[in-house]
């Protein structure tokens, strides 16, 4: 059922320990598409290496063109009916894939409680969590959306389910600005959703590294990114009157 896109490059040092943790996962109704970005690491040995009675994937090689360009390789690529993403950095329960399936049954988007922690000392510096499991109606999400902004449950990848058809009918795709492309994917995807299910258990962990990350280093072009997510956002508060 699920299609799990994880753009890979140079994660040989962290990318055997997610490949454990989805081997351990109590759903094995999923696969995985790795795409690897032009890694010159031990990240495609470290990939080929996995037995298929183990874990059942796809593994896709391109030049390194960014992350948005590989999860959208990853999307064309992806064969569940449902779409999950987890980065080679990052943790995951072992009931990832099992929540994510019950989230996403007779609805258009599934959206999980994750946690972030500090590398540097193991310590869960804040989780975002939603204060109930519910179901809502697109009427009741915008009503609820700035709760939800404020939580920042809306805008990552990792805690949520999405409906692959509903990606592929609206050609929605990652931008390939540096920063933010997982907030515009979101903001186009809340267009076509009528109903969505939310569930307060914590499933996926953001691992943060204190240093050579998007964040924490300088380029320059901060402002047009920032700039490109704002503007989105306000058409859509502007769009739904919220």
């Amino acid at each position: 059922m699920i299609s799990i896109i994880m753009p890979v490059y140079n994660s040989g040092k962290t990318l055997g320990a997610v490949i454990e943790q989805l081997i351990q996962q109590t759903s094995n109704d999923f696969e995985v598409v790795f795409v690897d970005d032009g890694s010159a690491d031990n990240s495609v040995e470290i990939i080929k290496s996995i037995n298929l009675k183990n874990l059942n994937y796809q593994y896709i090689y391109q030049r390194n063109e960014g992350v948005s360009s590989a999860r959208n390789k990853g999307i064309s690529y992806a064969k569940g009916q449902y779409l999950m993403f987890v980065d080679p950095d990052d943790e995951i329960e072992n009931n990832f894939i099992e929540k994510g399936i019950e989230l996403i049954n007779d609805t258009d988007l599934g959206i999980m409680g994750f946690d972030e922690v500090d590398v540097s000392t193991g310590n869960v510096t804040i989780a975002h969590q939603w204060h109930q499991n519910r179901s809502m109606n697109f009427k009741s999400y915008l009503s609820n959306f700035s709760k939800l902004s404020n939580l920042e449950l809306l805008f990552s990848l990792w805690n949520k389910v999405y409906r692959l058809d509903i990606v592929l009918d609206n050609q929605l795709t990652f931008s390939d600005i540096r920063m933010g492309e997982d907030f515009l994917f979101n903001m186009q995807y809340f267009d076509y959703i009528k109903k969505i299910k939310i569930d307060t258990e914590v499933t996926y962990h953001y691992l943060r590294y204190n240093d050579g990350t998007a964040t924490t280093n300088f380029h320059g072009d901060e402002f047009f990114c920032n700039y490109q997510n704002q503007k989105y956002m306000i058409n859509f508060l502007k769009k739904y009157s919220i």
